[in-house]
């Protein structure tokens, strides 16, 4: 019986944990906000467009190491080692929140976190702070900040300490994250998060877990960032604990002042437009990421025709190959190398026609300069293997320049192909992991 008891409070919040998960949610939702928007605290000024493009090719670039790494096989060998690169949020969406409940007399402060599907845990900077990048808002302190900071005992369900850096301190549950050479060390909790609601006003759910980052290394990050915002498929993610559906719609970035957009969960992430088509996710074991099955690309109208199983992930050694991920922490899309450099010539293929001279912009492939009106521009489709398509506007594949330049705006990736956030625009995507589908329409996110 004394055992029971001393279990009895850790199972309460185990059972309330498991409750608020299942809990229906219906208009909950979170600013998105573009990185150079007047409205983001880290807006940059006046930047010319070239200075955008080639931010978004240094972030992108960085990006698609990381996600290279999380698929490696474990048993590397010195030929396939790559050096790491600190990726840089210039390329991200920024979601907007408050985290705790401050004491009377005190402000509920808001923070500012990275949109990643790609990463599992939400977690920002916290006090007592080992290392921290500086940052304008004061850093959250628990012991200061909020009347409900709980941190999470060491045999919560969620405190996986089988991985690698995750440990047991004063029974407290101790996390580690690895993006690259960046790690983010703390403690697991729970708290109160403030999230916008439909009426205009605020809601609050409790007791969400997420990580008090104490020790923040290698970050090269403006100082109105706070943290990250994990939204991928493992059970530590806000995506799981908040009813297991989100959806977002992305804006073009054409106006510093364009209002946000909404990051939506719940029963609110339901796409109901006609038209909406869906594609299943494909489970990879011990894979966070947002695999679906693409099956081929055209460009222009024009089917390349990759051979069945092209885009496959499979397994390799310890790791995984190949794959298409959903990625809205990448900036541009970006396929593995072989596909990359057949979808790369089909672009210079349907430019040759048009006898355009080529110009070289630093981290791009396919370059041109553009003469005088020439506005015959390709669209890019994404052919998935269970017959859905999905059609990415010519002025989302191609980066202009200002009156002279312009560039094809993909990558190329090692281990792994990504769609992302820059060929996502205007496409409400509703990610549902209880039916295990993307589900995807056009439409003006502008008006989201």
């Amino acid at each position: 019986m004394k055992h029971i008891n001393s279990q009895l409070p850790h199972l309460l919040l185990t059972i309330l944990l498991i409750l608020i998960t299942l809990s229906p949610l219906s208009s909950l939702h979170l600013n998105i906000i573009h990185r150079d928007s007047i409205y983001s605290p880290s807006y940059p000024g006046n930047l010319s467009a070239e200075d955008r493009l080639q931010r978004i090719a240094k972030h992108a670039k960085a990006r698609a190491d990381f996600i290279d790494q999380t698929l490696q096989p474990l048993n590397l060998t010195p030929s396939i080692v790559r050096p790491s690169v600190n990726a840089t949020p210039q390329g991200y969406y920024l979601v907007e929140l408050t985290v705790g409940t401050p004491p009377p007399q005190k402000e509920l402060k808001t923070y500012y976190l990275i949109l990643d599907t790609g990463s599992k845990l939400t977690w920002l900077q916290c006090e007592p702070c080992i290392t921290c990048w500086p940052q304008k808002t004061p850093v959250f302190d628990p012991r200061k900040d909020s009347t409900t900071f709980t941190p999470l005992p060491c045999n919560h369900p969620f405190c996986d300490r089988t991985r690698p850096g995750w440990d047991c301190v004063d029974n407290r549950c101790v996390y580690l994250a690895k993006y690259g050479t960046r790690t983010s060390t703390g403690i697991l909790a729970t708290d109160r998060f403030g999230f916008s609601s439909a009426t205009g006003g605020r809601e609050f759910v409790n007791n969400l877990v997420f990580g008090c980052g104490r020790d923040n290394k290698n970050f090269s990050v403006p100082d109105t960032f706070n943290g990250i915002l994990g939204l991928n498929t493992m059970q530590v993610s806000l995506a799981m604990q908040m009813g297991k559906r989100f959806s977002y719609c992305l804006s073009a970035f054409t106006s510093k002042t364009q209002p946000p957009n909404k990051l939506r969960f719940g029963d609110d992430a339901i796409i109901t437009n006609p038209g909406v088509k869906s594609i299943p996710f494909i489970k990879v074991p011990e894979v966070g990421h947002y695999f679906v099955a693409l099956a081929d690309v055209s460009i222009a109208g024009k089917r390349i025709g990759f051979p069945p199983g092209t885009f496959r992930v499979i397994k390799d050694g310890s790791g995984w190959r190949g794959g298409f991920i959903i990625d809205s922490g990448n900036t541009m899309t970006r396929f593995m190398t072989g596909p990359y450099e057949t979808i790369i010539y089909a672009f210079g293929a349907y430019f040759d026609r048009f006898r355009l001279n080529k110009t070289v912009i630093p981290g791009y492939d396919l370059c041109y300069l553009k003469p005088g009106r020439f506005n015959s521009f390709p669209t890019m489709t994404l052919h998935f293997e269970d017959g859905n398509d999905l059609v990415v506007r010519m002025e989302d594949v191609v980066f202009m320049m200002p009156g002279t330049k312009f560039c094809v705006g993909i990558g190329r990736m090692s281990w792994t192909s990504v769609f992302g956030a820059a060929q996502q625009v205007n496409h409400k995507l509703s990610f549902d992991l209880l039916n295990n589908k993307l589900s995807y329409v056009p439409a003006d996110c502008s008006k989201d």
